[in-house]
């Protein structure tokens, strides 16, 4: 991995992800669709890891500046996962997340 240039995966057992789903995601979750079995799926790999999943919803762009806020100052986080079904707006706000 390191002569590709790809970073070397540390551990993240006992640290958080979060994960944060838009109304769009919900209301397909509701519908027990896509996004049900996305969720199931990343729920089993969570318990495997020993990372806490942290699920939260975002109604709107203010939500997930404030998400994204909170995540930078917690320490525990190591991530966060924003679930979303063709909403270009939750991605713009999210790109660059823990690069400054």
């Amino acid at each position: 991995a390191r002569k590709l240039n790809y970073t070397v995966a540390t551990s993240i057992a006992g640290r958080k992800v979060v994960l944060a789903a838009s109304n769009a995601a919900r209301i397909d979750y509701g519908r027990n669709q896509f996004t049900f079995y996305v969720l199931d799926g990343l729920n089993e790999r969570a318990k495997t890891l020993g990372v806490e999943l942290v699920s939260r919803s975002i109604a709107d762009a203010g939500e997930q500046i404030a998400l994204l806020d909170e995540a930078r100052q917690d320490k525990s986080v190591v991530g966060c996962l924003f679930l979303t079904l063709d909403d270009e707006a939750v991605l713009t706000l999210s790109g660059g997340f823990g690069l400054s």
